[in-house]
């Protein structure tokens, strides 16, 4: 694990930011501005700036062409530590997982009938 700037940082993120010609700093912009947080398992969360954030930030704490750079880059980072895992652009369909909330199984409300037989088994125990 590397640290830069007060963040730690993986190998892995590390070199998807050099592969990815994504600077730290604008990682840390990330980490510090982001305003969309979505989980995407394993105890991470996806951290974006989104848009409307981007245009609030521009006037007064960024410049319009760091703005553009943040636009569309994702960070990764793992709640616990906070550490940061990946770096990624979100283009097309492979990006969607980091954009959008995944209703799994586990965190569906379960139907009716499950409910009626849970609050029964409470009953009787």
């Amino acid at each position: 694990m590397a640290s830069v700037d007060s963040r730690d940082f993986s190998f892995h993120a590390l070199r998807r930011c050099q592969q990815r010609g994504i600077s730290q700093q604008i990682v840390n912009t990330i980490l510090v501005h982001a305003d969309l947080r979505v989980w995407v398992g394993n105890g991470c969360q996806s951290l974006l700036v989104s848009r409307r954030r981007l245009a609030e930030l521009v006037p007064d704490e960024l410049e319009p062409g760091e703005a553009g750079r943040l636009g569309g880059v994702c960070v990764v980072q793992d709640v616990a530590t906070g550490e940061v895992v990946t770096v990624l652009r979100l283009a097309g369909r492979s990006g969607r997982r980091y954009r959008k909330q995944h209703r799994c199984r586990r965190h569906q409300r379960p139907s009716t009938e499950n409910r009626r037989r849970s609050r029964q088994q409470r009953v009787h125990i």
